[in-house]
């Protein structure tokens, strides 16, 4: 069987990848098989009860039985705040070693902490999911923006840094660079696991969620990060060494 691991964090558009892969129809069904609070509500097709241990081997098996595409492909999606709680066990380990990695960023580190900001506050995490607070309404919040923003970039450091040290080849994709042209890199996923390009889907149902709201959040959050760069109090002090103008 072949297999992919989508290497991401959170709001990196990978909702938006794996709707396009899904629709494909021979690059797997991924999404994000190892969140703990999607598997409890049985969003997979089978439901665990809260109590009772998950058995992590047995689950991986059972995943790649009931979610590979009819041509042996399986694909999923790891955030690395889930990672932990899983690297520990060998089936994992394996998988992720048996499979091949895609590490899917997003250079725009501003927008992707806002639009965790707004998903986190409204809890929707793609436009189909019903809000449960107007977006309009979110306030700025300079404080929990900044926090979202460093916790984003320390997880992507993380993955890059774990994949490097296990020595584990992967494809690295950009977030605005695969919108730009799907295609290409959907026929890229598939090359690399060796199945022909020809009259490959390209197509997706999930849409963007960015709003003129949360786009001038991130053009605030920009220059509130860099003015508090290029203005810091004075007098400061580094290193024991006291700086003044």
């Amino acid at each position: 069987m072949t297999s992919y691991m989508i290497c991401t964090t959170a709001r990196s558009g990978s909702n938006l990848l794996c709707d396009y892969l899904a629709h494909t129809g021979v690059l797997g069904r991924p999404t994000e098989h190892f969140n703990p609070d999607i598997i409890r509500r049985g969003a997979f097709g089978r439901r665990f009860a809260f109590e009772e241990p998950l058995p992590c081997g047995d689950y991986i098996a059972w995943l790649r039985g009931q979610h590979s595409t009819p041509n042996g492909v399986f694909g999923t999606k790891v955030l690395y705040e889930d990672l932990a709680s899983y690297f520990r066990f060998p089936r994992f380990v394996e998988l992720m070693h048996g499979s091949r990695c895609i590490l899917l960023r997003r250079r725009d580190k501003a927008r992707q902490a806002v639009s965790y900001y707004f998903a986190a506050e409204t809890g929707q995490w793609v436009h189909t999911d019903t809000p449960r607070r107007d977006p309009e309404s979110l306030p700025y919040d300079l404080a929990t923006l900044r926090a979202h923003l460093r916790r984003l970039v320390e997880q992507e450091t993380m993955w890059l840094g774990l994949l490097a040290s296990l020595g584990i080849a992967h494809r690295e994709i950009f977030f605005e660079d695969f919108v730009r042209d799907p295609r290409h890199h959907i026929e890229a996923i598939a090359q690399d696991l060796g199945l022909p390009t020809d009259d490959i889907p390209c197509r997706a149902s999930l849409r963007e969620q960015g709003t003129a709201r949360s786009r001038s959040f991130s053009e605030r959050l920009k220059d509130d990060l860099l003015r508090e760069i290029a203005e810091p109090p004075l007098p400061a002090e580094y290193k024991g060494l006291r700086l003044v103008g």
